[in-house]
């Protein structure tokens, strides 16, 4: 189910773009997956022998993906070697923002649609009678009342029961100028924990962005220095054509205990829905909501809901895990 929704998602989001004639930088590219070691360290071979047999466990499950003695990404012409490497066929990358901006530009033209901005929700909550309809309260005082409510954002609005269910880190970016076709089109990751994330994005007519993430830390528990630094080092050592960092910033990311992100109706209630936990995976657990939710709502059969659903409850062996984290 999880490689089903997903896949789901990735070509939606290309669906969608083409449709409704969104300039979003989809593209359908590889994904690379390398050892954190250079050939010849120790980890080197034991990375190896886990990709082979991710490799295969991959293609059990419907995803095209292969071992590569000796690949290497075009471009990358450092003198670290960390050649071999895993890769998976069928993914994509798009702007976020852009692909937004696109499908909300699309909805102001359709009937009964509207958009509140800079309107902060204080509380999402079921009233009336046998709590059939939920009232959703701004910041401002204003109120919305509706049939069915759902709180699309990083940590719903409540104390408990999800919220102790997801472990929280802080993560790193930086944004730093490559010559334009210089380095594949790709993502790219490496088994290092935290692991390095890289993706290209447009920059202007001569430079494009290699964005590079990674240095994870629970939130509250380390400091930021030298995380950036790290990230920029990395960079310049394996792509020395690199230029001007022009952006870096951080932000949080939520680890449901299970690795499976919570979509559907909120534990406790009936009409109130939620996304969240998406562990990095935002872009693709937002398409996914957007139909599931919307298969709840109006009573169809998902057969994602058993896998997503914020009611399940954590196995036992996770829950020592959840207490010390929280």
């Amino acid at each position: 189910m999880a490689v089903d929704s997903h896949t789901y998602a990735i070509n939606r989001v290309g669906e969608i773009s083409k449709e409704l004639g969104i300039d979003c930088e989809y593209r359908q590219l590889p994904g690379y997956d390398i050892s954190q070691y250079e050939k010849g360290q120790d980890g080197h071979e034991d990375d190896v022998e886990e990709f082979k047999e991710e490799a295969k466990k991959m293609n059990e499950l419907g995803i095209t993906a292969s071992y590569e003695e000796g690949f290497a990404i075009r471009g990358w012409d450092g003198k670290v070697d960390q050649r071999d490497a895993i890769t998976y066929q069928g993914q994509a990358t798009f702007h976020p923002t852009k692909y937004m901006l696109g499908v909300l530009k699309w909805l102001t033209e359709q009937p009964n649609f509207q958009c509140f901005t800079r309107s902060r929700v204080m509380s999402v909550e079921e009233k009336g009678l046998l709590n059939k309809e939920a009232k959703v309260t701004t910041e401002s005082g204003h109120t919305v009342t509706c049939v069915n409510a759902v709180e699309a954002t990083c940590v719903p609005l409540q104390k408990l029961s999800v919220v102790a269910e997801m472990e929280f880190f802080r993560t790193y970016c930086i944004a730093i100028r490559v010559p334009k076709g210089s380095i594949e089109d790709c993502l790219l990751y490496d088994s290092k924990d935290p692991y390095h994330y890289v993706r290209f994005t447009a920059c202007d007519d001569k430079d494009d962005y290699l964005i590079i993430g990674g240095n994870d830390h629970k939130v509250g528990q380390e400091s930021e220095d030298g995380r950036y630094a790290e990230l920029e080092s990395w960079v310049r050592d394996r792509f020395t054509q690199a230029g001007s960092v022009d952006y870096k910033w951080s932000g949080q990311i939520f680890e449901p205990v299970d690795y499976s992100a919570f979509i559907g109706k909120n534990q406790g209630q009936s009409n109130i829905y939620i996304c969240t936990g998406d562990f990095g995976n935002g872009l693709t657990h937002g398409v996914i909501a957007g139909k599931l939710i919307a298969d709840e709502i109006m009573g169809l059969h998902n057969e994602w809901s058993k896998l997503y659903n914020p009611k399940r409850i954590p196995t036992l062996s996770k829950i020592p895990g959840m207490i010390a984290h929280d």
